[in-house]
Parts: C-alpha cells; sequence; structure tokens
C-alpha cells in the first residue's frame, strides 16, 4: 500500500494563528521525538496499527499512483472509508470501541443521512487526521509498513491477527476463510475506486464481520503480546524505560495526579537513558511556561481594559515580573541540557536570543511582543495576523480574543506523549 509522504503534524490555525503564538512548539516536539521515538500525542490506540497492517496487504496490488474517480483517493483512503463505516456500522452504540476513531463524528453523519463515506463526506484533511495520517510515524517507526508496502513488523502482525482471527491465509492465500475475507474487501475496495466513495450500502453484512476482526478496543492475546514487545524492544532505550515506569506501582501511582510534569519528576529518579532528555524537557518547560504566562497574561490584561494596554501596565503583572526576573537562569539551564540535543540547541539559540538580554521589563516587554510579531509573520503559508498592535509608543492594542483563555499555571505547557502511552497500555492490558 503506498501511503502519502507528509510532513510532522500540524494543527490547523485560524487566519490569526490560534496556536502557537511564541513559537515554543517545534522544539517541545523534537525532544518529546527523543523520549518516545514516532508516538504522537494523538495516537490513543494501537490497534489501529493492526488496521493499517491489514489495509497495506489489502491495497498491494494497486499502482502506486491509483486514484479513484474522483481523482484525489487513493486506495488506502477508500479502504479507510470501509474501516471507519464499518466501525460505526457495528458499533454506533458502544462508545468502548468508537472513542478515539478519526472521522467519528463525519462518518456518523453519513450513517444517519444514509450517505455513503466519500471525499466531500469524509475528513478535509484525511492524509492528516484520518487513522492513516494519525498513526503513520509509528507505522514507520516500527517498521509496520515502508512507503511501498508492508514491512518485516508488519508481517509478522498479520500471520499472528489471522491466526488469532480465524483468517488463515489472509496475508499468502494458503487458507480458504482468509483469502475469501482479503477478496470479499478487495472487491469492495476496487468497486470504490470506480465509484469514488463507498459502493456498499449501509446494512452490508460484511461490514460486521470488519468490524469483528479489527475492533479498536480488542486485539488479541497474541497479537497484544506482539504490539508491546515491539513498542518495548531496544530500537529505543528512552521509550522502553519510559513505557516501563508507566507501568510500574511507582508509575501508576504518578499519574494519579494527572500532571505530566509530576510524572516526569517521579520518572526521573527511575530514569538511566533516559534521564539526559528528561532534563532537557524539564528546563525547556520552565523556559516555555516564563514565556508563555507572562505574554498570556498581558493578554488577559488587555481584554479586561477595552482591549488596551501599556508597557507601563503590563510591567506590574505577577506573571511579566517572574519571567523577566527567571529568565536570565533558566537560559543558562536550558544552554547545558540542550548541549546533547545540536539541533535543538542551535534552534533555540536562534529563534529566542533577542529574548536574553534586556536592561528593563518595559524593554523585555517590547522584545516579547517583537518577537510575537515575527513568529506569527513566519508562519505558512502566507503569515498570520499579530495578536496585539502596537497603537504608539509603549501602548498596545489587542488584535485577537478567540484563544488567550488558558491558565497559567506551572504545569507544562506542552505534551510528551505520557497521556498517550497511558492509553496504549491501557488497551494492551498493562494499566
Amino acid at each position: 500500500m503506498f501511503l502519502p509522504k507528509l510532513s510532522s503534524y500540524h494543527t490547523l490555525e485560524n487566519s490569526q494563528g490560534s496556536l502557537d503564538p511564541l513559537g515554543l512548539y517545534s522544539i517541545a516536539d523534537r525532544l518529546a521525538a527523543y523520549l518516545a521515538p514516532s508516538l504522537r500525542e494523538r495516537m490513543k490506540h494501537p490497534r489501529y496499527l493492526t488496521a493499517i497492517a491489514v489495509g497495506s496487504i489489502i491495497c498491494e496490488g494497486y499502482s502506486e499512483e491509483e486514484l479513484a474517480a474522483d481523482e484525489i483517493s487513493p486506495p488506502w483512503q477508500v479502504y479507510e472509508w470501509y474501516v471507519a463505516s464499518a466501525f460505526v456500522k457495528k458499533y454506533e452504540n458502544d462508545n468502548n470501541q468508537l472513542l478515539g476513531l478519526p472521522g467519528r463524528e463525519k462518518t456518523t453523519r453519513a450513517k444517519k443521512e444514509g450517505v455513503p463515506l466519500s471525499a466531500p463526506q469524509y475528513l478535509k484533511t484525511p492524509s492528516v487526521f484520518g487513522f492513516h495520517g494519525v498513526y503513520r510515524t509509528l507505522a514507520k517507526g516500527i517498521d509496520l509498513i515502508s512507503d511501498h508496502g508492508i514491512g518485516e513488523f508488519g508481517i509478522r502482525l498479520i500471520d499472528v491477527w489471522e491466526q488469532e482471527q480465524d483468517l488463515n491465509g489472509f496475508r499468502v492465500g494458503d487458507g480458504s476463510n482468509g483469502k475469501a475475507f482479503k477478496k470479499i474487501f478487495i472487491d469492495a475496495v476496487t468497486n470504490g475506486l470506480k465509484a469514488g466513495k463507498v459502493d456498499k450500502p449501509w446494512n452490508w453484512g460484511f461490514y460486521d464481520t470488519i468490524a469483528e476482526k479489527l475492533a479498536p478496543k480488542s486485539p488479541g492475546k497474541k497479537e497484544t503480546a506482539l504490539l508491546y514487545e515491539k513498542l518495548t524492544d531496544d530500537s529505543s532505550i528512552s521509550r522502553k524505560e519510559l513505557i516501563g515506569f508507566l507501568i510500574s506501582p511507582e508509575g501508576k501511582k504518578a499519574l494519579e495526579a494527572e500532571s505530566e510534569k509530576e510524572f516526569h519528576i517521579q520518572f526521573l529518579s527511575k530514569a538511566n537513558e533516559a534521564k539526559s532528555i528528561l532534563l532537557a524537557i524539564q528546563a525547556y518547560e520552565k523556559f516555555s511556561r516564563l514565556l508563555f504566562n507572562a505574554f498570556y497574561q498581558c493578554m488577559k490584561s488587555m481584554l479586561k481594559k477595552q482591549n488596551k494596554g501599556s508597557l507601563v501596565d503590563f510591567s506590574n503583572l505577577e506573571y511579566v515580573q517572574k519571567a523577566f526576573k527567571e529568565l536570565p537562569e533558566a537560559f543558562k539551564t536550558l544552554d547545558e541540557r540542550l548541549e546533547a540535543y545540536p539541533p535543538e540547541a542551535k534552534e533555540f539559540l536562534e529563534r529566542f536570543m533577542n529574548l536574553r538580554e534586556s536592561q528593563n521589563i518595559q524593554e523585555w516587554l517590547k522584545l516579547l511582543f517583537d518577537h510575537h510579531m515575527i513568529i506569527q509573520k513566519k508562519k505558512p503559508p502566507r503569515g498570520k495576523a499579530s495578536w496585539i498592535m502596537e497603537h504608539d509608543q509603549g501602548n498596545y492594542l489587542l488584535n485577537n480574543t478567540q484563544a488567550i483563555d488558558q491558565d497559567l499555571s506551572d504545569e507544562y505547557v506542552h505534551q510528551y506523549r505520557t497521556f498517550c502511552l497511558q492509553s496504549f497500555m491501557k488497551d494492551l492490558g498493562k494499566i
């Protein structure tokens, strides 16, 4: 199966760039990738990996250039329409199975309206937000798939899956049940390609079979064991340590606080290979939180004062004063922690150089706002509007009230895959 070659995930933004107004996310995301390679926060259920592997076999006979009659949907996308339709049709009253299904709302609406899934009826950007898009980085990272089909681990997973699901012969055609399942599914995808939509009614009986064999929350015992084994192999010792602590009595206790910051504090005392990256993450989050709180408190202050504010007013705010006081030490610590990660150290130095030194708090605030404007201007595809505008010297106007309702706390600003893996381990019976 030929999957789309995607860049890393970026949240959709409105014309003002509703997220990441200070350009903090990219470094955090790469630090998370050192700790837990190939994982993304949106991943919740590892059995979608099995669905991707099955789709790779179903779609292996189509050419790389083949598209549906709509001229935009490749075979893997048509396959995904059928799987999503099967899940919603079978489990529409079972929230446990459907929780976390990419495209659930769109698929449920299509079923209620009695129309088949198609490009207009499904997700706006399925190559990013469908289950192939969400789980693609992990699927490639663990050799489940490659750009051109099934990978070595994908073959192992399929062989275990077909044995447990009484579908022997699915992959190589040496069993009647698996061979019949594969043929029905391939015929459906082929017809879907010709029609440019799902080419089966919502009462199609085979939907139940698809859903039963690929139910998101019901992997077989051997399938579960194999997925866990792959996620904890030696290809990433830091990820292995993270999962090991996560499922330990100490880790389960640390999760009760529902604070990734607190979880990392507890994990640090047990970590070996992951210690360096944990220290870097903690230092980066200290820095990020100082900037985040100062910036958003200024926005909140303006909102209360008819969308206006001055550097004099802002300089008296609690989190602005805290940032100005503590940032020099935060910069120093983070410089040391990032030495082991040269690309991130280089980006950090270049991106935040202008905030390192200032003579007074009002000067620093001016630099912070200028930094925000630069970040907004550089956002793809053609830049985003700044959230604040300089009205005259030292005075500002608020230009965005949509995204400033943020919690000003001392928790992490970003996420580092703890809760993604917690969900995985629940599904795999480890928590």
